[in-house]
């Protein structure tokens, strides 16, 4: 029997209280996608001043960073200046403590390559390495990256990078 009938033999009141929490549990789901939206516009909009890590210090957005929403970040501003992007990553890193997941460094590594920003990469590349991903997935990851980010035919500089620092 399905999960559905097995519904169908639940007490009506049991029945209603968990339609109730799952539709409960959905709700949250969206909640979160929504206030992680509205961080990610807020966070988009300090970047563009050049005082961007003491507005965010004084600001209560710091409490609402995750790795989630600075994946979400490095995505929005793509077009931005990478190096920015760059010292935000660092900076969460450093002053938050939060801990980057693959697709935020890849993003990053994507972007600095594009500007022709080679030793930044690399050293985003090497931290990636260091986060101790396995190559498996860090390389399928990077292909749907590069395919997503890559605007200036450096997607084999990426690649070479990512090669070289595993040959270490």
């Amino acid at each position: 029997m399905g999960s559905v009938n097995h519904l169908l033999l639940l007490p009506n009141r049991t029945h209603k209280r968990l339609r109730f929490l799952l539709s409960l549990s959905s709700c949250h789901f969206t909640t979160v996608q929504i206030e992680n939206g509205e961080t990610v516009e807020e966070i988009s909009k300090l970047l563009k001043h050049s005082n961007w890590s003491v507005l965010m210090e004084a600001s209560e957005i710091t409490k609402k960073l995750n790795p989630d929403v600075i994946q979400a970040v490095l995505h929005q501003n793509h077009s931005s200046d990478p190096t920015r992007l760059l010292g935000f990553f660092n900076w969460s890193y450093s002053q938050l403590g939060i801990r980057h997941n693959l697709s935020s460094f890849l993003i990053l590594a994507v972007l600095l390559c594009n500007s022709s920003c080679f030793p930044r990469a690399n050293g985003v590349v090497e931290r990636m390495i260091e986060a101790g991903p396995p190559p498996s997935l860090v390389f399928e990851s990077m292909s749907s990256c590069v395919r997503e980010y890559n605007v200036g035919g450096s997607n084999s500089v990426v690649f070479d990078m990512v090669i070289n620092v595993y040959k270490k």
